[in-house]
């Protein structure tokens, strides 16, 4: 069961996310059209301040995601954060618990 808390967090999450998935699919900008473009802005939008300094890197059809936290929940939030913004590609999420 999720706290409401963290159900708090998922809203304000998911209403960002798609705040700059219609920003991103309206903007002629060639950065948002990129998809490794979009992912870096994605993350750096999260409310998690660990999620904002993970790395994107993109590999034919896969989305590497580096760097560390301190928990799975911030672990398993970047990984939802781009999911919608990587269609068609595969997540590797090697983000490192602490």
């Amino acid at each position: 069961m999720i706290s409401g808390e963290h159900q708090d967090l998922l809203r304000v999450c998911n209403d960002r996310f798609q705040a700059l998935l219609w920003m991103g699919n309206s903007m002629i900008d060639s950065g948002f059209r990129d998809i490794t473009g979009r992912i870096k802005h994605l993350l750096a939008s999260s409310p998690i301040a660990e999620v904002r300094r993970l790395r994107v890197l993109q590999e034919g059809d896969r989305v590497l995601l580096e760097g560390r936290v301190r928990t799975f929940y911030a672990k398993q939030m970047a990984q939802e954060t781009i999911r919608s913004a990587t269609r068609g590609l595969h997540i590797v999420n090697s983000v490192h618990v602490d």
